[in-house]
């Protein structure tokens, strides 16, 4: 499997939110349900996120399940916003659980030329 720039901006959303401020130091992921993600909940995460963000409402879960893993998580976008760089901008809301541990946060992804979502700074 080769990642996509969406699970890259995923992944750097989830470590993001998870220690902040124990930046440089990498033993938070220890703890992070992100490091338990198989392949396929990876597969799982990028596709519900995407559908999410393309094709969702304000306000309306989506969802999804490994029973394999036994991990599963959540997104909600939110509001569509035209901000940053003259580019479409979504809310999403991320929820991951996977080996009892669980996550949640939000952030903001904008819209690319190639139709690609990325963080917005």
């Amino acid at each position: 499997m080769h990642p996509t720039l969406l699970q890259y901006t995923l992944l750097a959303l989830l470590l993001a939110t998870v220690g902040p401020a124990q930046s440089g130091n990498f033993r938070w992921l220890d703890s992070s349900a992100v490091r338990y993600f198989t392949d396929q909940d990876w597969d799982l995460f990028t596709e519900t996120a995407d559908k999410a963000l393309n094709e969702g409402k304000d306000g309306q879960r989506f969802e999804w399940n490994n029973p394999k893993s036994k991990s599963s998580g959540s997104m909600m976008p939110g509001a569509a916003d035209t901000v940053f760089d003259d580019k479409d901008c979504r809310r999403l809301e991320i929820e991951s659980q996977a080996k009892d541990v669980s996550g949640k946060s939000t952030h903001t992804l904008c819209r690319q030329p190639d139709g690609d979502w990325k963080i917005a700074r």
